[in-house]
């Protein structure tokens, strides 16, 4: 009784100082890399730009909020003649000179609640650059470049945390604001794996890890943009509101609350989405809905019942083709324009970067700038950096051509780059002339690829390797709000190849039992803190495995590679066949959820094509190994690749090294043979 009453004096407390916090100034700061950009953002070129948009509700009154910018720039840069404008809005608010070496210019740009009127802010840094005593203004010296800095962030200051005017909202366009996710406090399995749904939707489809927290944890009239999931038995009570929900019917509803600042006497008005259904199999239908293409047209309401909704195939598949365009790739039709040089990259994506496949053409059409015959046009292809081919830009406007590959592997983080040139009659340098511009069609521009074998049992060709049956995830663990995040990233890793509005795979989860693995049609990712438990089950088959004080490491030719005890738990990770099943094993021995986040980062590594079979994970890094073979699998592709280059480079000057070889050894085995004959005759006579 103590404690319940405890626990009610304390509630009240948060939701008072929910609302009086409120109604205060609420500020915070953003950096860039925070909404997706790099550390550090470099703009090349004498004359240059780039954007940044910052995502922000625009129901909110901003009072004192600005973006603060560090530049620094290239040491042989003129200051008193090169200057940056800064532009918000398509709008420019301030032109500056750059500063020397060793300086950094800082500046403070104020934002209004009007610039966030479209829910972005649009920033844009434009450059202006001369060197140093320059002869010529090459646009394409590298020379030329400043760079927005880390330290670079979005300062928000709010009148009021919440929106002082009710406004009225549909689903199709509140679903993508949602800022957290939130859920019953609970153990059940299945709430963990309809909540993964939900953070992976969010994950893949707008870029967004959300938080998560549980329903207990905030006052329900201090939620603000947030999405509650949970059957209606788990958080009905909790929500004021009346709504009938029936079993096996899902439910999405906008739920808009007036609230009245006891302290101030004020009104502000609190919005969230719930997300429920009378049991388990009623909240799938709703989450399934999410993943329709036809959300847009079906949600322009603020309350959803759902039926009935599409369902995820059974066998999981990853299908590659022998041919792509570069639209499949993710090209854009759009248009680059600039002075003398353009270049435009076209990265190969990552399902892609397989040590099986092997390039073999590229069909490349372009539209472009006419090329009068007093100028000249070039354009050059490369593939990571090397030239494959240079072709020449005519009056046509059009450039249709094949370029021949030659079976170069597909290396992790691969990519294409088109460089456009157009020098004119008197050269590049201080040039004015412009309106040169070029178009990569990316529906009539194709590569094509050549498969070579199997999928090897290896991180980096995960999801490929366990195609051809359904993907069972199972686990021994209570799944709380820290680990969901790691369950979506997994989902995330499974979904590798597939256009999720287009084919999404959401594996069934169910509690770890031996007797489950008896079922050999399915393939299995098993996560488990009591990895020991299963090593008789597995026998021979794991790379690690599991004892009371020791882990005990083993490759395919040694019985014991060597055997360790650790101080501290990690993350462990394996992937072998049992019998006619796939396995990934995660032993998560971390008291640290991050960890498991961070090994399952580490199945993909975006600098590599072999990423090992076995991998460890602590809450900061994740590390690889390959014991496969007594040769690691890396070497042996490396080899191979050599081997590959090599002989492409050189097979006809070795070939024709050998024939006249073979010809000049015939030629002397028949002169010593005629000579031989000759001395013999004479011998008789």
């Amino acid at each position: 009784m103590k404690k319940l009453y405890r626990f009610s004096i304390l509630k009240c407390i948060a939701l008072i100082l929910g609302l009086f916090i409120g109604n205060l100034s609420f500020a915070g700061d953003q950096f860039f890399s925070e909404f997706g950009y790099p550390n550090n953002t470099m703009i090349y070129g004498p004359k240059s730009s780039t954007a940044f948009f910052f995502k922000q509700r625009n129901d909110l009154e901003h009072s004192g909020s600005f973006v603060h910018l560090e530049v620094v720039s290239s040491q042989v840069l003129d200051t008193d003649l090169s200057s940056i404008v800064f532009v918000l809005n398509d709008t420019p608010v301030l032109t500056t000179k750059i500063l020397g070496l060793g300086d950094t210019l800082k500046i403070d740009l104020p934002v209004k609640t009007a610039d966030f009127a479209t829910g972005y802010l649009k920033l844009e840094v434009r450059s202006n650059l001369f060197k140093k005593d320059e002869d010529c203004r090459d646009y394409g010296d590298p020379d030329y470049w400043v760079k927005v800095t880390s330290d670079s962030f979005l300062s928000t200051e709010l009148v009021n945390q919440f929106a002082t005017i009710k406004a009225s909202k549909t689903l199709d366009k509140f679903i993508p604001q949602i800022e957290r996710l939130v859920i019953p406090r609970n153990n059940d399995l299945k709430l963990a794996q309809l909540a993964s749904y939900v953070h992976f939707y969010y994950r893949s489809s707008l870029g967004q890890n959300l938080p998560i927290s549980y329903l207990d944890e905030i006052p329900v009239d201090s939620l603000d943009y947030a999405l509650i999931i949970g059957t209606w038995d788990l958080i009905g009570k909790s929500i004021d509101d009346n709504l009938p929900v029936k079993a096996g019917q899902g439910e999405l509803k906008i739920l808009q609350k007036e609230v009245i600042n006891s302290q101030t006497g004020k009104l502000y008005f609190t919005s969230n989405i719930v997300l429920t259904g009378g049991d388990f199999e009623g909240m799938d239908k709703a989450i399934r809905l999410l993943f329709e293409k036809d959300l847009s047209k079906s949600a322009v309401t603020d309350h959803l019942k759902i039926y009935k909704s599409s369902t995820s195939a059974s066998e999981f598949t990853y299908h590659i083709k022998n041919e792509y365009s570069l639209n499949e790739l993710g090209l854009k039709e759009e248009m680059t324009s600039g002075t003398c040089r353009i270049i435009k990259n076209v990265e190969i994506p990552r399902f892609l970067s397989k040590s099986e496949l092997k390039l073999l053409s590229l069909k490349l059409r372009v539209n472009h700038m006419p090329i009068t015959a007093a100028n000249q046009g070039y354009i050059n292809v490369y593939l990571n950096n090397s030239l494959l081919q240079t072709f020449s830009l005519d009056e046509s406007g059009v450039v249709d051509m094949k370029i021949d590959i030659k079976r170069k592997p597909i290396y992790a983080s691969s990519y294409f780059t088109m460089e456009f040139i157009n020098i004119p009659v008197g050269g590049c340098c201080n040039s004015h002339e412009t309106g040169f511009f070029a178009q990569i069609d990316p529906f009539e521009s194709k590569i094509n690829l050549d498969i070579d074998g199997k999928a090897p049992m290896i991180f980096s060709a995960f999801p490929e390797n366990f195609a051809g049956k359904p993907i069972q995830l199972l686990t021994d663990l209570q799944i709380t709000k820290e680990e969901i995040p790691a369950l979506s990233n997994l989902i995330s890793q499974i979904n590798l190849q597939t256009d999720f509005l287009d084919n999404v795979y959401l594996p069934e989860m169910n509690i770890l039992q031996e007797n489950l693995f008896d079922n050999s049609n399915n393939h299995v990712v098993i996560i488990t803190n009591q990895p020991h438990k299963y090593n008789n089950l597995f026998q021979a088959n794991q790379y690690v495995r599991f004892y009371g004080d020791s882990i005990s490491y083993q490759s395919d030719e040694l019985e014991t590679f060597f055997t360790v005890n650790y101080n501290k738990g990690l993350t462990y990770a394996q992937l072998f066949s049992n019998l006619d099943q796939k396995v990934l094993m995660i032993s998560h021995l971390s008291d640290n959820s991050e960890s498991l986040n961070k090994i399952i980062d580490g199945m993909y590594d975006q600098f590599l094509t072999n990423s090992g079979n076995v991998l460890l994970a602590n809450d900061q890094r994740y590390y690889f190994f390959d014991l496969r073979d007594k040769v690691s699998g890396s070497q042996k592709l490396e080899k191979k690749k050599s081997f590959e280059s090599f002989w492409d480079s050189y097979k006809l000057f070795i070939i024709i090294i050998l024939l006249a070889f073979i010809i000049v050894l015939l030629s002397y085995i028949f002169r010593k043979s005629e000579l031989a004959k000759t001395q013999i005759e004479d011998a008789r006579k």
